[in-house]
């Protein structure tokens, strides 16, 4: 039966602690498949090159120093909770900053550009963070959240990867709160926050054995094996085999899209 108890953990405190081994492997096996993409939504945005702006759990901090390549003249802060893998010496303009979103403070309308990607979706008090983001966004200035979505994976042809990936949410929505769908309610929440030019795109790549994001999907759900089995998702064969998937260069199939949405504060 699948358990659905939420813990009151956070983002690498049971899962993808940055003090792994492998932890490094697999944000850049992310950051391989998503950076192209947040990169062009990036490109679509007037930032200037004077931009104060914040980069929002910077992870490897590959986000971060595109905003302060592009902010030449400006400042970017990259804030994580960990900045085990930031460097604060790749651009001058770059400054690192280890803090929790849910408690740092800066003063209202300090940034004209804030970029979170992948973190909001792990922390179930996101509307409260976003609305403490919001105050920090410069009138005229412009926000883009990138969230993961799974359209898909449900309906996949292969059951193992069907039943893995059910197991996967499960086990992290009980880890830490995580929400697959939340960013559902994006644009509407910007539109109560007074934002205009409110945007929207959904990029949904595909995994294949042995690609960086069968990577990232080996790494991260070899952390999750001992839930997954104990909710009843898989047994220890099937996890097994699910696994093997990610190894096999003749499995393909849609991966974790990431759906972004953007706007500009009134």
């Amino acid at each position: 039966m699948v358990q659905t108890r939420t813990s009151n953990g956070r983002y690498g405190d049971e899962l993808f602690g940055h003090e792994r081994s492998d932890e490094r492997d697999r944000l850049n096996a992310l950051t391989h498949t998503y950076d192209e993409i947040t990169f062009a939504r990036l490109d679509s945005l007037p930032i200037r090159s004077d931009s104060r702006c914040l980069d929002i759990g910077a992870g490897t901090g590959t986000v971060a120093v595109s905003l302060a390549d592009r902010a030449s003249s400006g400042r970017v802060i990259a804030l994580d909770r960990s900045t085990a893998f930031l460097d604060p010496n790749t651009r001058e303009n770059l400054e690192v900053m280890e803090a929790d979103i849910t408690t740092a403070e800066f003063p209202p309308g300090s940034f004209d550009v804030i970029h979170a990607r992948f973190v909001l979706m792990h922390m179930p008090e996101r509307e409260e963070v976003i609305r403490r983001v919001v105050s920090w966004l410069a009138p005229g200035g412009w926000l883009l959240l990138s969230e993961g979505i799974d359209p898909l994976s449900s309906t996949s042809p292969n059951n193992l990867y069907s039943r893995l990936f059910a197991g996967v949410w499960d086990a992290m929505h009980r880890s830490m709160g995580t929400d697959v769908n939340c960013a559902r309610n994006y644009p509407a929440m910007l539109a109560e926050h007074g934002f205009v030019h409110i945007g929207t795109d959904v990029h949904v790549p595909h995994v294949r054995g042995g690609s960086p994001m069968a990577e990232f999907y080996r790494v991260g759900g070899s952390q999750m094996r001992e839930s997954i089995i104990a909710a009843g998702h898989l047994d220890n064969n099937e996890f097994d085999a699910g696994m093997a998937l990610f190894d096999d260069p003749t499995f393909i199939d849609f991966a974790m899209g990431m759906i972004s949405v953007w706007g500009q504060r009134g």
